[in-house]
């Protein structure tokens, strides 16, 4: 069990304690070495063995809860990090492996030897989110360290770790496959209290029996080749297993039989809301654009969604002109996404003749036996975005819900169904609520919610945790009315240990009986059962009543013989009919066909009949041609061709068409200076990878596709040019900020869960989180902000001011103690600097900036700075002053960099970037904090898009994190960054934010960041180094 106490400790902290290192040399591995890193004994295509040296260990103690520790430290080697076990030293080597098959490790020979004395290893504390009163993540005040100590782990007598040296994980760099070796030289005995070190070992890592026969003669060269030479001890050895780009392995969606890029037709697109009957007739097809629709023989118009032709039925005489007065009738099945509500459509013009829909006989052949029919409404209003509710990966179900009950704030809460004309028959109906925890405490179960229809009581939801919970409920037809009905939720304080219950409402399912009454000339229903059935729909208001089978959407059958006549005497209406209306269209979101059309209509004094024999659960649509929806407004695509294996490109530059100027002239220079571009429209990626409806997997899916498929060498570079948020559907009114580009939400935060990850669009090579292609993104929100974007990154490049502004590079650090000393457990911002220092060539200039409120600290440097106040001005003008890299160490949050505010950016009140007057010195800005690269929330952009879209300086570019993070992993990130340009020699800032995420990666901590960290910036952007 844990002790988890949140405690102000005295830390003696080690610059080796602070600092993550992988320490591995070898003549092809300097990206990740320390001075004593591994040595290769041998390598064959079977066994790759190598040999680890391991320092003298330093040992200190440290006070943790009042308690007295200690920690073994080896230089340039990283303490291990799981809560709550014992910290003991660890390094990581990164060696090449084949394709397929695993990979086993083993030491072969070793020199061991037992520390004099008995000791207590400090454990690993826990890294937390603060939460605010309302039960909500505080971002302004991130993360929090924590004691964390696991009794069942310091009881054990056996050394920890068990394994010396382990396999952690693989990934593919681009088409070289990598494992980590992780080597653990120190094992401790937490009942004995001994400490072992592995003064020497060495390893063996065997290859699968493949390996030989996996190997090739030569492999061609790779963009990422500078940094694979630098970081893998066995690069030589790895290149013979560098797969094709075309195997398996990388899986490119196949295509379907026919899509809207082909450019072997014209496509013609339309957007839909809801399911049901459509209709397009000639008046639809007005405009020049759509002449080959309007023109075409109607036998040879086509239907199509997702890749498949979709039956259509077509109302007319069949002559070869399409004319007033006929129609094309489809059905159509909407099924709203996270992404979209709405789905696409496809009409073209087929060399043949389209398909039409089959027809069977429905004649009515008896009395009817349905004098009411099933029907089922889902009710759902998304309006409120939670990232961590539900909190994992996977989720079915979106992050929004529509309300929130509280047992001390809102205890009770109401929302609404309107249903049309329900059965006064007595029977039982059921009504399924599905709601999300909250809050979570200790006492069990810690959530109950009662459940009323129209004031009457139906039962009580049980349960416990931050989860979701769903459950049916039998509701008496009584407590059904036609119209409005409310269903209250009401939050009941009776649990046990129980002081606030929070919980949301996500949605509601109603299933009752519903009178066999048309609504605007139509209605859709289902029916479940064996043998015949012979049903009526009334109050048609004429006799040209169609019907159509849709238990498959995606083959109707129209049925014939549907018998249409008068209303029947002596069948009344319910005294509620006259006045139910059809349910409105703002009432809910429904995930299901709508029952009775989207608007109401006079009822009318006609009924049809018909029958079938049925098995199991059929669907039927019915309508007056008139009643069918028409169509919404229909737009011609460009075929745009993105699946053909003959493109290729360096640089793939994705943009919204609101940008394309802009985008034009990005791609022009790129060209200019020996890249090749390929100018994508998002919305063609959309046509071709999601029936165009816009989707995110659809953008990851088209760069996948590229990468695997087109013509060598692969794409480098991906550009996204537009600015994106977590709204995908605009539940919340951002009417003003459309999603341009939209990001790739995914639970990657082991905080925050769901945050924006561009790195998922790059990350396409093996089933990894590693980046493939170098990615950046312009958070544009208009043409002139797109415009001076692209300007200042063609002006950096070709026409840099004069002077030694180049050569610095500016380090902002947080403080690492209070006033008071009290240290900041989340890092010694300070240390963590000088180390990142060290990295800088000696021939640039570095200038520091510290905020360090400590007064015991005040040895005269002029870079300490004693307020927030005198730390913003220091930063603003070291900024204008002009550098070529601006670094920051510390807390951050969105608009914000430190707790007490050195630099802050709002939307509205201080913003400090309107200071910046740097001109074109602008820096790139390296930002080793939480949140600050975040651009997913309009409202809150975060600090690095606001110094990018500066148009009196700023920056050029950013890399940043959009979630929480820690330090010992940003620094990893931080000095791949600067090995890769100073030691690798990389020259655009996209490939060297792979450097960092490489050592990121080799290292085995803090993982997330490969997610959370984006660049804000094009990725080809040239570092204008001197004498560049």
């Amino acid at each position: 069990m844990f002790r988890q106490l949140l405690k102000v400790v005295l830390v003696i902290t080690l610059l080796s304690q602070m600092l993550v290192w992988n320490g591995t040399t070898s003549e092809a591995a300097s990206l990740q070495t320390g001075g004593n890193g591994p040595r290769v004994v041998m390598a064959d295509s079977n066994e790759l063995v190598f040999e680890v040296t391991v320092p003298t260990p330093e040992i200190s103690d440290v006070a943790l809860d009042g308690q007295t520790f200690q920690l073994v430290n080896l230089p340039d080697f990283v303490l291990s990090d799981q809560p709550g076990y014992p910290q003991l030293p660890q390094t990581a080597v990164t060696v090449g492996i084949p394709a397929e098959g695993d990979i086993s490790v083993r030491v072969v020979a070793s020199e061991v030897e037992t520390l004099p004395g008995s000791y207590r290893i400090a454990p690993a504390g826990e890294s937390v989110a603060h939460y605010d009163e309302t039960g909500q993540i505080d971002l302004e005040a991130g993360l929090q360290t924590r004691f964390a100590y696991d009794d069942s782990v310091y009881s054990q007598d056996s050394f920890l770790p068990a394994e010396v040296a382990t396999v952690e994980d693989t990934a593919f760099i681009r088409n070289q496959r990598v494992a980590r070796v992780v080597i653990h030289p120190v094992q401790y005995n937490p009942a004995s209290g001994e400490v072992q070190v592995y003064r020497s070992l060495q390893v063996a890592v065997t290859f699968p029996a493949t390996a030989s026969a996996a190997q090739q003669t030569s492999a061609l060269p790779d963009t990422l080749d500078p940094i694979l030479s630098a970081s893998l001890l066995n690069y030589e050895q790895a290149l013979a297993w560098r797969t094709s780009r075309t195997g398996d392995l990388y899986a490119p969606e196949t295509a379907p039989l026919a899509f809207p890029g082909d450019t072997l037709r014209p496509w013609f697109k339309t957007s839909l809301r809801f399911s049901g009957l459509y209709k397009v007739t000639r008046a639809d097809l007005q405009g020049a654009d759509l002449a080959p629709l309007a023109s075409a023989p109607p036998a040879r118009l086509q239907v199509w969604k997702d890749g498949q032709q979709i039956p259509a039925h077509f109302i007319g005489d069949n002559d070869a002109s399409f004319e007033d007065g006929e129609a094309l009738v489809f059905y159509a099945d909407i099924a709203p996404s996270i992404y979209s509500d709405n789905d696409i459509y496809w009409l073209t013009v087929g060399d043949t003749a389209g398909m039409r829909m089959t027809t069977v006989n429905a004649t009515p052949a008896g009395a009817v036996t349905d004098n009411w029919l099933p029907a089922s409404m889902h009710f759902e209003q998304d309006l409120t975005y939670l990232h961590d509710l539900p909190f994992g990966g996977n989720s079915p179900y979106p992050r929004w819900y529509w309300s929130k009950l509280s047992s001390l704030f809102t205890p009770s809460v109401t929302e609404y169904a309107a249903l049309p004309t329900v059965a006064s028959s007595s029977y039982t109906a059921s009504l399924t609520v599905r709601m999300m925890g909250g809050t979570d405490v200790a006492a069990s179960p810690d959530h109950h919610v009662r459940v009323q229809v129209n004031g009457q009581t139906v039962g009580d939801l049980i349960w416990d945790g931050k989860v979701g919970y769903q459950q049916q409920f039998n509701v008496p037809s009584s407590a059904l009315r036609s119209g409005q009905n409310a269903i209250t939720l009401q939050a009941i304080s009776d649990l046990p240990g129980v002081v606030i219950d929070e919980s949301y409402l996500d949605w509601f399912d109603l299933a009752f009986r519903q009178q066999p009454n048309a609504s605007g000339d139509r209605l859709s229903f289902s029916v479940d059962g064996a043998g015949r059935r012979e049903f009526v729909v009334r109050k048609l208001t004429g006799q040209d009543a169609l019907v159509y089978d849709v238990s498959n959407p995606a083959a109707p059958v129209q049925l014939t013989g549907v018998q249409v006549t008068t209303t029947e005497a002596g069948v009344p209406d319910s005294p509620e009919t006259a006045a139910a209306p059809a349910a409105p269209e703002s009432t809910f979101r429904s995930f299901l066909p709508l029952i009775g059309g989207e608007t109401p209509a006079a009822a009318g004094n006609y009924q049809a009949r018909f029958g079938r024999n049925i098995n199991g659960t059929t669907s039927y649509a019915l309508a007056r041609l008139s009643g069918i929806n028409r169509v919404q407004p229909i737009t011609r695509d460009i075929g745009s061709n993105l699946r053909a294996t003959t493109n290729r490109a360096d640089y793939l530059l994705v943009y919204h068409a609101d940008f394309k100027a802009a985008a034009q002239q990005l791609a022009a220079y790129r060209r200019a200076n020996g890249l090749s571009v390929a100018e994508i429209d998002v919305q063609d990626i959309y046509d071709e990878f999601s029936n165009g409806r816009m989707s995110p997997v659809a953008i990851q899916s088209f760069v996948r596709q590229a990468y695997s498929t087109w013509q060598s060498p692969a794409p480098t570079y991906l550009m996204l040019l537009g600015d994106g948020h977590f709204d995908y559907r605009m539940n919340t009114g951002l009417a003003n900020y459309p999603n341009f580009i939209p990001p790739f939400l995914d639970c990657v935060d082991p905080w925050l869960c769901e945050v924006a990850t561009d790195n998922a669009y790059v990350a396409v090579s093996g089933n990894d989180s590693f980046p493939d292609l170098a990615g950046g993104r312009l958070p544009v929100n208009t043409p002139a902000e797109a415009s001076r974007m692209v300007n200042k990154i063609i002006s950096y490049e070709t026409a840099p001011p004069s002077g030694s502004w180049r050569s610095g590079l500016i380090f902002v650090a947080d403080n690492s103690r209070a006033a008071d000393g009290t240290p900041d457990l989340a890092g010694d911002f300070e240390a963590i600097s000088e180390a990142t220092i060290t990295h800088i060539p000696a021939q640039y200039s570095v200038r520091r900036v510290y905020y360090d409120p400590y007064p015991a600290d005040d040895t005269g440097e002029s870079f300490r700075h004693r307020t927030p106040a005198s730390t913003t001005t220091a930063i603003i003008n070291e900024v204008n002053a002009g550098a070529l890299f601006l670094n920051y160490i510390g807390h951050a949050s969105n608009t914000t960099w430190a707790h007490e505010v050195i630099l802050q950016a709002r939307e509205i009140g201080r913003n400090d970037v309107t200071l910046m007057s740097n001109g074109g010195k602008l820096p790139i800005s390296l930002d080793m904090a939480c949140l600050s690269g975040n651009f997913a929330d309009p409202q809150f952009h975060g600090i690095e898009a606001k110094m990018l879209n500066w148009d009196a300086g700023g920056t050029v570019a950013g890399w940043g994190a959009t979630g929480f993070g820690v330090a010992t992993g940003h620094d990893r990130l931080h000095r791949g960054f600067y090995d890769g340009v100073f030691q690798a020699g990389l020259r655009t800032v996209g490939l060297a934010t792979i450097a960092g995420k490489q050592q990121l990666w080799a290292s085995g901590i803090s993982q997330d960041l490969l997610s959370t960290f984006g660049l804000l910036g094009d990725p080809a952007l040239k570092i204008s180094l001197p004498g560049s």
